[in-house]
This record gives structure tokens, sequence and C-alpha cells, in this order.
């Protein structure tokens, strides 16, 4: 389930930074901007989010009544300065539940923020996302593992 602040709630938190520390004064707008944007490209209302890490993202391609929505599309959405990431949004079904699947995300080691770095989960939330599922990749020094080994990373 994602933790994010329900947005009554999140409003108010809006009003006390923007008092304060003005460290989320536009937050809320970028994210309604960004939401009524993706709303207006497809109809599916996904109930759960999966952010692909780069070995995963051909995962995309099992959407069906996909739309592909690139992240140079999507306002505010950051896009990756890593090459062989896809950044592309995929709204569509994956056994028949309404999914959003982002293929590939930015990260703090490319000197984002760490709003920048969340906000793409939050535009989910706002979409309708109740779940969020997260991979990448990782290595281990464990020799009992082997390739393609689940992992829980907490």
């Amino acid at each position: 389930m994602l933790a994010l602040i329900p947005e009554r709630k999140f409003q108010g938190y809006l009003t006390y930074y923007q008092g304060t520390l003005g460290v989320m004064d536009d937050t809320y707008a970028r994210l309604r901007e960004a939401t009524h944007t993706l709303q207006g490209r497809s109809d599916v209302r996904p109930r759960i989010a999966i952010v692909l890490g780069s070995w995963l993202s051909p995962l995309a391609s099992e959407v069906v009544d996909a739309s592909v929505i690139p992240y140079d599309e999507t306002p505010h959405f950051p896009v990756s300065a890593t090459p062989a990431h896809a950044g592309r949004l995929v709204l569509g079904r994956i056994e028949n539940q309404p999914v959003a699947v982002m293929s590939n995300r930015v990260h703090l080691y490319e000197g984002r923020s760490a709003q920048e770095v969340v906000f793409p989960v939050r535009v989910l939330q706002q979409l309708g996302a109740e779940t969020l599922l997260i991979t990448n990749a990782a290595g281990a020094i464990n020799a009992e593992y082997r390739v393609g080994t689940l992992m829980l990373i907490a």
C-alpha cells in the first residue's frame, strides 16, 4: 500500500511549508498538472504501480491495451540521464488488472533531489494506485545466490 499523505492532509502540510520552509510550495500544483496530463492520455486508472529496474524493462511489453507515454511528455516528470533507461510510463492491464508500469526511473546518484525521485510515485498514487512494487537489479556476495534469485530489499 502506498504510504502517502491523503490529499486533505497534504494541502495542510503545503500551507505549513509555504509559511515556514517554502520547500513544497508548488509541489501540489505540479502533481495536479502531471496527473491531469496523464488522465488525458489514457482512461486507465491503475490500482497497481510497478517501477521496473533496468533489467526488467522488457516486462513493460506485457501490458495489454497499453498507452505508452514518454516521461518527457509529462509535465515535471524527471528524465533519466542514463542512456539505457527507456523513460516511459505504460498505462494498461496485466491479467485484467489496471496497472501503471514505469520503465526505469531517476536516482539520487544522478544528482536528483529526493522530491524529483519520488514525484512519479506520487503522481501514480494520484492516478489511483494503491499498491506499489519497485524492482531493481542487485548484486550479492553470498555464493548460494544465483542469477535470477529474488531478494527482498528492506
